[in-house]
This record gives structure tokens, C-alpha cells and sequence, in this order.
């Protein structure tokens, strides 16, 4: 309550005047946003809603975008309820304060928390003075860094910070620009990844996600070696919506090329390898079979090399079993050129291109490339199949937004990356058609990441971009 110079006049018992003082009173009649905008001020009402930290307002291009950013801009108009209300307001107060949610995140220090912005602080509560039309100036509040938090701002003219005009509750969410490719299949139409997988994943860290550009539809690569997938992806990916964005491919496969060898010792005509394994067949035909060699198994030896190989027709190697991916070695030497008994065995040499096949890899930000093609033919069941892509999807997503950190306590290095100790969390090393969700350790660490801009450069086909 403030009082002003008003008075009231009134006439007493014996006819004389008597002046009276009536306490005037002022309250806040209203609070709203201001917005800055090509160099323009314009004002709107306050709203309750998410605020995107991690994206500046000068992305905002075409229109204003008041919900990007940490920080809300704000002004209050204070009134008179009695007295004069033609006075001036100038030099009257109003006093700033928020309120937050009881389940916002303990703890944050310094330019973690929330607060309002001063030139060298960041005060839970700002005190400011109105114009003679009862108007504040501009208060800047900055919301927390961590996903979840939320905060109700208040402006009273109250000294004790209490009741107010509410300027509205906002929510710390981050938000993240995704282009899509959907790579054609060898048998027509194109590999696609689970709908709103992201989304269902990473709601729990309040990060939402929106698509950009457009899909190009890249042709069919049988098979990307690791080395090759930040410039095919880099050559598709075209759109630019903030310095903090992302590319996600559905590819065929992601496999690495890498020698075995193997010596059998043959007392039949057949022989086919125990257990099955990934054979580098990309480059068509024989071509896994770097070499094959044949001999006299009780052929002479010279310390303990054998002796006397013969060259082996590749096409007497071949690889067989039900499954696309993962296969058992057979060697057939039906027609000779030698046939083997248990009196006079053969010994095989082999060298071979086996392949390590990838799940995926999100190591070239900022792609993530998921190997659709691989988990369609090596997983049989193809709903578990689609299980497997969906973990695959949040994971890669996850390295990009910057997981595992090597000062996590659950950071384990598998000599794939950083990934998660924890078995039950999606960014455990091999994917599972079990694991769909983070564990809460990751989830902190992605509640509390700085994703406004990427740190250092990637090549970007419109050029480097932060």
C-alpha cells in the first residue's frame, strides 16, 4: 500500500471542514512479453509454455520466435486503485520474483540456475522503478539449464516479493532439427526408420525433435565402409536451421573389410565350417576369397612350415546357411582335383575377407547413420528386426547429442566408442531389441547438455558451418 498527496473533504458536526488523507493504493494491472524481432519492439501477452533453450532468437527469420532461447523478456504496467489516479507512477516500484516447480533439479550453481539478469548477476528477485505511466522497464529472466524445470514469474508491488501478477510458467525444453534420408533397398522402394522413435526416447529428457529439409532418397550403396560415411552423408545433407543440428540416414550396410585365415585338414569331400560368421561379399563374386591352397596333408614340412601348396579354384569355396548376413564356410571338392579320405586327408589354407558388420555409427557428427539393411537380413523375425533399428535410431542419436561422456560414471570405452557400463541402457555397446530407453544417468547428463552450438566445425555441403 503507497500513499499519495490525494485528500478527501468533509464536513464536520459544527460546519467547519475537515481534510482527510486517504491512503492511496497502486497494484500491478498487468505483465507482457516484450519481443525484439529485425530491430523491431512489439509487446504480446504473457503464455504459459515450453521455452527452447538451446536455439538464439536470431534463427527466427521470418517471424519471431519468443519461445527460443533461455532467456523471457518482460514488462509490468502498475496502476493506481485509489486516491488520484491522474498522479504520476514515476519513481513507484515493482518487484520481480519466480517460483519454481517443486521437482525442479536441486543444486544448480551459478550460470546453471535460474534467475534474473543483471549486468553481473543473476538475482533470484530484481527490483525496478516505473514511468509516470505506471510502466517498468524491460527485466530480463533466465531460466535453468536443465530440462524439466519449471518456473512461474511473477510482478507484484509488494516489498516482501509476495501475490503479483502472474507472467506466465515456462517449461526447459531444447529442441533439435533432424534430416531424414531414406536410402533405396537393391529390391526396390527405400529402408525407413521408426516413426516418432526420438520422440518417445528422449521425452523423459525434454528434448523434443522436428524434421528439416527434405529426404533425398540417396541411391543404393550395398555397403558404406566406416571411412566413407561422413562424405556420403555430407553430400545429402542440405538444410540449415540452427548451428545444432542433426542428419539421420537409413542406409544398407555399414561393414569394414578384414582378413582370416584358416587351414582344415579334410577327410571327406566336403567339409562346411562349424560355427557361421560376416564374410566381406560387397565387391561381389569370389572376391572374399583373397587365395585358396590344397596339399598332401602328410606332405613334407621344414620347421614346421609345410610344403609343397597348390593353388585351389575359388570356386570350390563357397558360403551357405538360411541366413543373408551370417554364414558357415564350405569347401566342396566333388570333381578333385583331389579327394580326400582318412588314409590320405587334404590340407585347406584359406585367406579370406571376413567383414565386421555395424549396427550403426554416430562418430561423424552430425550423422547418424543406421544400418537397416543389415538388421532386415539378419534378423529373422522382422518385428524384432524393427525392435533392433528403433534401438540403433536413439542410440546414434544419443552420440550426437553427446553421449556417453568420458566423466560419466557409467562411461565404459569398448574400443567402439563411449557407450554405457549399464546393460539396460540404450547406449550399451550392442543394441538389443530389449533396450529402449536411457538409464538415468544418461538421462542427467542429456538434461543438463549444451546443445546450442556444435563444438569446433564439420564439412557441411553449403560449407562450414559452427
Amino acid at each position: 500500500m503507497v500513499e499519495n498527496s490525494a485528500t478527501n473533504i468533509a464536513k464536520g458536526k459544527t460546519g467547519g471542514v475537515v481534510k482527510l488523507k486517504v491512503a492511496a493504493k497502486t497494484t500491478v494491472v498487468e505483465v507482457v512479453e516484450v519481443i525484439k524481432h529485425k530491430g523491431n519492439k512489439s509487446t504480446q501477452p504473457v503464455q504459459d509454455r515450453k521455452q527452447y533453450i538451446n536455439i538464439d532468437s536470431k534463427f527466427a527469420s521470418q517471424k519471431a520466435h519468443p519461445e527460443y532461447g533461455r532467456s523471457v523478456m518482460l514488462k509490468a504496467r502498475l496502476s493506481w486503485i485509489s486516491g488520484d489516479k491522474s498522479a504520476s507512477l514515476s519513481g513507484k516500484k515493482v518487484y520481480w520474483y519466480s517460483k519454481g516447480d517443486a521437482k525442479n533439479k536441486a543444486g544448480l550453481k551459478g550460470d546453471e540456475k535460474e534467475g534474473f539478469e543483471t549486468w553481473f548477476s543473476r538475482p533470484a528477485t530484481k527490483e525496478t522503478k516505473v514511468n509516470k505511466d505506471g510502466w517498468t522497464p524491460e527485466v530480463e529472466f533466465q531460466l535453468s539449464i536443465y530440462g524439466g524445470d519449471k518456473f512461474e514469474v511473477y510482478a507484484t508491488d509488494e516489498s516482501t516479493y509476495k501475490n503479483g501478477k502472474k507472467a506466465g510458467t515456462y517449461e526447459v525444453w531444447r529442441k533439435l532439427w533432424v534430416e531424414m534420408e531414406s536410402m533405396k533397398k537393391r529390391t526396390g522402394g527405400e529402408f525407413s526408420l521408426p516413426k516418432d522413435a526420438l520422440a518417445q526416447a528422449y521425452k523423459d529428457c525434454y528434448i523434443e525433435f522436428e524434421n528439416q529439409g527434405k529426404d533425398n532418397k540417396p541411391n543404393n550403396k550395398w555397403n558404406l565402409m566406416t571411412s566413407k560415411l561422413h562424405s556420403f552423408a555430407n553430400s545429402y545433407f542440405g538444410a540449415e536451421r540452427s548451428p545444432y543440428q542433426a542428419q539421420e540416414l537409413a542406409i544398407d550396410h555399414q561393414a569394414d573389410p578384414s582378413d582370416q585365415e584358416m587351414e582344415i585338414e579334410m577327410w571327406k569331400t566336403v567339409f562346411t565350417s562349424p560355427k557361421s560368421g560376416t564374410y566381406y561379399i560387397y565387391d561381389g563374386g569370389t572376391s572374399w576369397v583373397k587365395s585358396a591352397k590344397y596339399r598332401d596333408a602328410s606332405g613334407p614340412s621344414i620347421f614346421g612350415f609345410k610344403l609343397g601348396w597348390k593353388n585351389l579354384d575359388k570356386s570350390k569355396i563357397s558360403l551357405t546357411g538360411a541366413n543373408k548376413i551370417y554364414k558357415k564356410v564350405k569347401i566342396d571338392l566333388t570333381g578333385g582335383p583331389v579327394t580326400p579320405t582318412k588314409k590320405k586327408p587334404v590340407d585347406i589354407e584359406l585367406k579370406l575377407k571376413t567383414s565386421k558388420e555395424w549396427g550403426g555409427d554416430g562418430t561423424f557428427k552430425p550423422h547418424g547413420n543406421i544400418a537397416t539393411g543389415f538388421y532386415e537380413e539378419a534378423v529373422a523375425n522382422q518385428a524384432s528386426a524393427a525392435k533392433e533399428i528403433h534401438c540403433v535410431r536413439v542410440h546414434e542419436m544419443g552420440h550426437l547429442l553427446g553421449l556417453v561422456s568420458a566423466k560419466s560414471s557409467t562411461h565404459i570405452d569398448t574400443g567402439t566408442g563411449h557407450h554405457c557400463k549399464d546393460k539396460n541402457c540404450i547406449m550399451y555397446y550392442q543394441s538389443s531389441a530389449l533396450r529402449t530407453k536411457l538409464c538415468n544417468v544418461c538421462k542427467e547428463y542429456v538434461r543438463r547438455a549444451d546443445l546450442s552450438k556444435r563444438k569446433g566445425k564439420f564439412k557441411h555441403s553449403k560449407g562450414n558451418k559452427a
